[in-house]
């Protein structure tokens, strides 16, 4: 049975009306925070998604490999609305954030 797990959380963000707003330069990165979580074994698989694409993805062998922080860099960002969750497969099972979805905004 699947999981869901808090989700991850923008620091420099604002609040809207369907999850936040980030006005950043063209060029910048976006550092998320991902919530602590002892879901896991040794092997666990950790990745982190802006919708359809992997950006991130570790295996977890130590309590200590969970990452809590992450920089995504400007070309793993898209235009204008985005959605960040991550999931973490543990044997076969597989349990999932609640998605941040991002409006993303260029500084002009």
């Amino acid at each position: 049975m699947a999981r869901t797990l808090k989700p991850v959380s923008i620091p420099k963000a604002t609040p809207n009306q369907y999850g936040v707003t980030v006005t950043q330069g063209e060029f910048d990165s976006l550092r998320i925070k991902i919530p602590k979580t002892t879901d896991w074994v040794f092997g666990t698989s950790f990745e982190l998604w802006n919708g359809s694409e992997v950006i991130h993805q570790v295996y977890l062998f130590d309590p200590g490999d969970m990452p809590t922080e992450y920089v995504i860099k400007p070309y793993q960002l898209k235009c204008c609305w985005q959605q960040l969750y991550y999931t973490l497969k543990i044997s076969f099972d597989w349990r999932t954030s609640e998605p941040l979805y991002l409006l993303l905004k260029t500084r002009e």
